[in-house]
């Protein structure tokens, strides 16, 4: 077994530091979960969002993939410190990252087509009174 005097290899072996990580962590899930759900709810209703129709359904999906994002990286991660090693098995173990790239590389491509879809609007103008009500 390879052995090093290296804690960050491994794990945190300090308890007081670990459960700061772990805390934090499930402070973002929390907030993560009650945001992007809140977002979700809103931009069902009728007339929540005073914006283009594209620009709601693309927050709709930025919003989903950022629940995937947090329930993919940050709930294990959190996970694996309050318990101190990785319970999760091996099946989560080789899923989690791949996982992990779709939902956070499609936020990032959905991030920049919320942009573009923004400048695109605002130059525009007169074209998308006409094409995107």
């Amino acid at each position: 077994m390879y052995t090093s005097e290296n804690y960050t290899i491994h794990k945190i072996h300090n308890d007081a530091e670990r459960y700061t990580w772990a805390a934090y962590i499930l402070i973002v899930i929390l907030s993560s979960l009650v945001g992007d759900t809140i977002i979700l709810y809103a931009s069902f209703q009728k007339d929540a969002f005073k914006i283009n129709k594209l620009l709601v359904i693309i927050i709709r999906y930025i919003a989903v993939t950022d629940l995937t994002c947090a329930l993919t990286e940050a709930l294990p991660a959190a996970v694996s410190l309050i318990a101190d090693t990785w319970v999760l098995k091996n099946a989560m173990c080789y899923v989690t990252p791949y996982l992990n790239l779709l939902s956070c590389g499609g936020g990032y491509l959905l991030i920049a087509t919320l942009t573009s879809c923004k400048f695109l609007l605002l130059a525009h103008r007169v074209c998308s009174l006409v094409l995107l009500p």
